[in-house]
């Protein structure tokens, strides 16, 4: 077996918040032709914390993430890892020094069982080392640590999109790791499943480990983080203690101040502007039984948003509103009348693009 495997899932050496740093950045920069994606980023990372890198998008969150995980090198600047000098030339070079990063793209390949994309890239595809026994321990010690009850010969294909990307979560904990960065990876996960990922990374962090959380949802950051990082148009311009990261601090700190008088100035447009009629609407709809009946109606010239926390019923009242369900009770209907079907739908120029990109 691959010495590299060996004490993947142990706990790491103790350090609680305000602990040893292990990463540090210093004016770090990067440019794709004229455009500057990180002008000038500087920050540090301890063991024992939990470290909220927010931002709006552009800010440079994904490019940063990029350059500590080995995937893109840095144009300027310097970066440090455990005390030491470091450039990562790639992300293998990355995790041999202790980084793992998920991505918020579920990389994961369906027609695999669970345990096969656990396991991916512990081991070449042609000489084994691993024997299946050794990837079964493995891949319920990993499962574990994050709370599942999955079996790992199931094939992927019949798991939940937020099951997939726990999958791809446990993935990284397979490896020795001292820094775990999670790249939005929350957004593919439904309630259950995010609570229990919260609950292993308190434990991570308990045990000495360090935790660098990127995520645009404002309640994960003010639950979860010991200090926030600020990205604003490629420059880090600040970093807070959890007692001084309230939401409407940090918001104020990712937008500039022309950003929000220009924000102003629309919503002063968009309050003059007339709207057309409903050209979709939801009457009295329940998307199972018992469920509380909502109704929407979207009316031209208009963007509508649908919000509430992963599992909480958003992608089934969707799907009822393009015809894809029957709703439990209520009724469907654009101005040319009711849905009854998805082809229905699409008739009467309904177009649905799903969550899932990839497929």
């Amino acid at each position: 077996m691959s010495a590299a495997v060996v004490d993947a899932t142990a706990p790491a050496v103790q350090a609680g918040p305000g602990g040893g740093e292990i990463l540090r950045t210093s004016g770090l920069r990067r440019a794709f032709g004229e455009t500057v994606a990180l002008a000038d980023c500087s920050f540090d990372v301890r063991l024992g914390e939990i470290h909220a890198l927010v931002g709006e998008n552009g800010s440079g969150k994904s490019t940063l993430i990029k350059i500590l995980s080995g995937i893109l090198p840095p144009d300027g600047g310097t970066l440090a890892w455990d005390g030491a000098p470091a450039r990562f030339g790639s992300p293998r070079e990355a995790q041999h020094a202790g980084i793992a990063t998920v991505f918020q793209e579920t990389l994961v390949l369906d027609q695999l069982t669970v345990r096969d994309n656990v396991v991916l890239g512990l081991d070449p595809l042609v000489r084994r080392r691993i024997s299946a026994a050794e990837e079964r321990r493995l891949t319920r010690t990993a499962l574990d640590r994050l709370g599942l009850d999955l079996d790992g010969e199931t094939p992927l294909a019949r798991l939940s999109l937020a099951e997939r990307q726990s999958v791809t979560i446990a993935r990284a904990l397979l490896r020795p790791w001292r820094l775990l960065i999670l790249d939005e990876a929350t957004s593919a996960l439904d309630i259950g499943a995010r609570d229990r990922l919260f609950d292993a990374l308190r434990r991570f962090a308990a045990e000495g480990r360090a935790v660098l959380l990127i995520s645009h949802r404002m309640d994960e950051i003010e639950t979860l983080a010991d200090r926030a990082t600020v990205l604003q148009s490629g420059r880090s311009v600040a970093t807070l203690a959890a007692a001084e990261s309230s939401t409407e601090r940090l918001l104020a700190l990712m937008s500039t101040r022309e950003e929000a008088m220009a924000v102003e100035g629309d919503l002063k447009v968009e309050a003059s502007r007339s709207l057309g009629p409903a050209v979709l609407t939801l009457t009295g709809v329940a998307v199972q039984p018992g469920a509380a009946p909502s109704d929407l109606a979207v009316r031209a010239g208009e963007i509508v948003g649908l919000a509430g926390l992963e599992g909480h019923g958003q992608v089934a009242f969707l799907e009822c509103a393009v015809g894809l369900s029957r709703p439990a009770a209520g009724t469907v209907a654009t101005a040319d009348g009711p849905v009854a079907s998805f082809a229905g739908a699409a008739r009467q120029g309904v177009i649905y693009l799903p969550r899932d990109r990839k497929t």
